[in-house]
């Protein structure tokens, strides 16, 4: 890239380094950007560095770098790096004080530091600190007043869970770009699996080799009991969201989207124990073709979600249905729902359905509220939940091959 001149990379939630670490004999005197005059970097929360090889970088003309809201950026680069040009790091466009200390590496370390001292609540690992810097790198007693941990880049086959011990205060997990195949084995870490009870909120993101959270036969699956909120983004070989003995309690939000393994969500004994589920957020999932899975039980069972308020279907291009069981469902408190872009969607149930308080569909997107009050809303009601699915389904059928006689007359004739 000897002609880039500016670089502006915001909002990649996944984004851990900007250039990839990869062995390359190419690069051994270093990466040059002869001509890079703006460096900026805003709202990248995943982002570790720069980059993780033990790369030289140069950059002669480089004036100005933003850094904003990247609160996992522990330092710029592992190797050396020469920036002559550069006075100062800003935090916005228009910040005309900034911050330097010295050259490019020890300032971002040094930002870093100022950003954990200022909020310990808070606390990244990632790669290698893990294991050797982060646990002697704090006195004993500050660990339990972190209550939030975000582990980025670990390459391990699962979660450390030996080290996550030490937070004896812990209410949130978030995980990361790692290189987990399953999240919690019953294996080595399995005497230090308890503390993981506590928790309430769990976030995986971009966990692209994960297959399992558990194994079927785990025992460890009580641990979800207290959990909260769950979400689940970009973990494309996710084959099965927990095992089919696991409870949700206390769930209140079940998040999951860009899960292209999934064929369905939730097993229905799991859906039976949703009972304090509040809200519910499904979409970008290409396999999915259920909801709950319909298991062909011989005896059908009549599932309650108690406080679900709000359901959102968004953009699942396999799906046919809640579920093609023939369970009752009753969803007493259903005031909201979004069905988006589910052009398989032909029913929502095969069973029993009672939605008392539903009295509208909408296929418009949210903004994740679950709370929409713009007046140009379009909602859709038919009588009834099934008959308002099917109402669509074949006003889609029907616009579609309207298009295609278009452009076969247009094609043809």
């Amino acid at each position: 890239m000897v002609q880039l001149r500016e670089v502006n990379i915001a909002f990649c939630d996944v984004l851990i380094e900007v250039v990839s670490n990869e062995e390359d004999e190419g690069v051994e005197d270093g990466i040059v950007f002869n001509k890079l005059k703006l460096l900026s970097l805003c709202y990248l929360r995943s982002l570790a560095c720069f980059c993780y090889g033990n790369f030289t970088f140069k950059f002669p003309a480089l004036e100005e770098l933003i850094v904003k809201d990247c609160p996992n950026m522990k330092t710029f680069s592992k190797g050396d790096t020469s920036a002559p040009c550069l006075q100062k790091v800003k935090n916005y466009e228009e910040d005309t004080e900034g911050y330097w200390k010295s050259d490019l590496n020890t300032t971002i370390q040094q930002l870093y530091k100022r950003e954990v001292n200022s909020n310990f609540g808070k606390l990244t690992l990632s790669g290698k600190d893990i294991m050797s810097m982060w646990p002697n790198q704090f006195p004993e007693h500050r660990f339990s007043k972190v209550k939030v941990v975000n582990v980025i880049q670990n390459e391990p086959t699962n979660i450390p869970i030996e080290i996550l011990q030490r937070f004896n205060n812990l209410q949130k997990l978030i995980l990361k770009g790692n290189s987990y195949q399953e999240l919690f084995s019953c294996g080595e870490g399995e005497k230090h699996i308890g503390m993981l009870i506590h928790i309430k909120q769990l976030e995986l993101r971009g966990l692209f080799n994960l297959k399992h959270m558990w194994k079927q036969d785990s025992h460890q699956v009580s641990i979800l009991r207290n959990l909260e909120k769950l979400s689940v983004y970009h973990c494309h070989n996710l084959i099965n969201l927990v095992p089919s003995s696991a409870s949700f309690d206390n769930l209140i939000t079940l998040d999951v989207r860009n899960c292209d393994g999934l064929e369905n969500l939730v097993t229905s004994s799991m859906a039976k124990s949703m009972v304090n589920l509040e809200k519910m957020y499904i979409s970008y999932c290409e396999a999915m073709v259920e909801i709950v899975a319909n298991t062909g039980d011989v005896e059908k069972d009549e599932i309650v979600f108690s406080k679900l308020k709000y359901l959102s279907l968004s953009r699942l291009e396999s799906l046919k249905s809640f579920c093609s069981g023939n369970h009752t469902f009753k969803f007493p408190a259903l005031k909201d729902m979004m069905v988006n872009e589910c052009p398989k969607m032909n029913t929502f149930s095969r069973g029993l359905l009672s939605t008392p308080n539903l009295h509208g569909l909408r296929e418009r997107e949210d903004d994740g509220s679950g709370d929409d009050s713009d007046d140009d809303v379009e909602w859709h009601w038919e009588g009834d939940l099934n008959t308002t699915i099917q109402h669509l389904f074949k006003e889609a059928v029907r616009i579609l091959l309207s298009i295609n006689f278009v452009m076969y007359f247009n094609h043809y004739c």
